[in-house]
């Protein structure tokens, strides 16, 4: 297994004519790859999401278990992401990446044939160890492919795969549950959840090991080093333990922690609130739903160019700017019925959290780091966040009285407003880290 991981070696150089062309070429496979390959991530982890009011109607989870199986996703997840962080600087990311999509699809299909809680709690940790892979290799990717001067609107445009994942599977597996359904399936309607994503992962496991690359230099192409950072040849072992270190990095985990509370709270709770407090059906709380994270679309792809042509490259101003907008909105989301606002605050809340996640979820915690310590950085922040969403996930099993909503809510909207508070922490730390890593 060791020497299957092991990075490849340099590739004999390509003709000069050809690095241009090459490189090019080899761009935008890897970018796409990245993008379509976590967007599927997304498929596979969510199945436990829209299945859940199946699962606990048909009397195969009851809502505490229900709490137990995210949290020990979110924890064993959590846990992972730091680990995997560190080795995604270390190994070849493309047999990395690709080989956790494939485990996690089996993960899916052996969730689907099962019946048993423990069964299924297994199954679910290894689900979320080898998610964790996700971030962090895609970190891992663009700092190997791409310039500093890139990376903001590069991370932007790979953060759609967060939206267009989530709005993936509330619209496939709740559909696939509603098919199942029509078909006579009954109480095993929920099997339908974990089948479908279960074989699209698969496929495009299979798909990655064929468009992924690790690093230029194993296609013969030269590095990309941005000459402006002094530390861009920085030991690795030394880069990561910077980020350890240093304690900006930490903080914005702990934000970044916060915001996933109320993230993972409408990911985890979000079809289960709107069915029994709000009276939706499944699939039209999905179809609800799925607004949330087709809007981050709109957040995520602005938040990058935003901050590089009106706050030259400071991330934390226009990250204050969302977490405002995010708490607002979840304020109404949450305090109001009224079937019009609850998509608009919707919209609003997703679009918000589309930029915080590329902001906190990650590019601030790269760019206040060694480019050869992107992995570990990504790994941190994504302790820290799944640690929130995990805790999240408990506390939320056990404040949910029945179908009594009322203590809860005050969690799901006071950890993202102590977010923005954290968040105003950062700025200037943010750009001393800016006037420093240059020369």
């Amino acid at each position: 297994m060791l020497r299957f991981f092991r990075p490849p070696p340099d590739a004999p150089d390509v003709p000069p004519t050809e690095v241009a062309r090459l490189l090019r070429r080899w761009q935008l496979s890897v970018f796409l790859s990245i993008v379509i390959g976590y967007t599927i991530f997304y498929v596979t982890r969510l199945s436990m999401s829209v299945s859940k009011s199946a699962m606990i109607g048909s009397g195969t989870l009851t809502v505490e278990y229900a709490g137990v199986i995210d949290a020990v996703f979110l924890v064993t997840y959590g846990v992972g992401k730091t680990v995997n962080g560190f080795l995604a600087d270390r190994v070849s990311i493309r047999r990395f990446f690709a080989t956790a999509l494939l485990v996690s699809s089996i993960a899916n299909l052996a969730f689907g044939l099962s019946s048993t809680f423990a069964v299924f709690g297994v199954l679910w940790a290894i689900n979320g160890w080898v998610q964790s892979t996700g971030v962090p290799a895609s970190g891992v990717v663009m700092a190997s492919w791409f310039s500093t001067r890139e990376l903001g609107t590069r991370y932007s445009i790979w953060s759609l795969a967060h939206h267009l994942g989530e709005g993936l599977t509330f619209l496939f597996s709740a559909h696939l549950i509603g098919a199942a359904t029509s078909a006579g399936a009954g109480a095993d309607a929920w099997r339908a959840a974990f089948l479908g994503p279960a074989a699209l992962g698969l496929v495009m496991a299979i798909v990655l090991y064929r468009t992924l690359a690790d690093g230029p230099r194993s296609k013969g192409l030269p590095a990309i080093v941005d000459p402006k950072r002094k530390d861009a040849h920085e030991p690795l072992g030394r880069a990561q333990l910077d980020v350890l270190r240093n304690p900006w990095i930490l903080l914005c985990g702990v934000a970044s922690g916060l915001v996933y509370v109320s993230r993972w709270a409408i990911n985890n709770w979000g079809v289960y609130y709107l069915e029994h407090e709000r009276g939706y059906s499944v699939e039209d709380a999905a179809s609800v739903l799925a607004i949330f994270p087709m809007a981050g679309i709109i957040g995520a792809l602005a938040a990058g160019p935003i901050s590089d042509r009106f706050f030259r490259g400071l991330r934390v101003p226009v990250a204050l700017g969302y977490g405002v907008m995010f708490c607002s909105s979840l304020a109404v989301f949450y305090l109001i019925d009224s079937p019009g606002l609850v998509r608009v605050s919707l919209a609003l809340a997703g679009t918000a959290m589309g930029g915080l996640l590329v902001f906190l979820g990650g590019l601030l915690a790269m760019e206040l780091c060694s480019p050869r310590a992107a992995g570990a950085a990504l790994g941190v922040i994504g302790g820290f966040s799944y640690a929130g969403a995990g805790i999240q996930a408990v506390a939320s099993g056990y404040l949910i009285d029945g179908n009594d909503f009322s203590a809860v809510k005050w969690l799901w909207l006071g950890a993202p407003c102590l977010a923005v508070v954290i968040t105003a922490l950062l700025w200037r730390a943010e750009r001393r880290a800016k006037l420093t890593a240059v020369t």
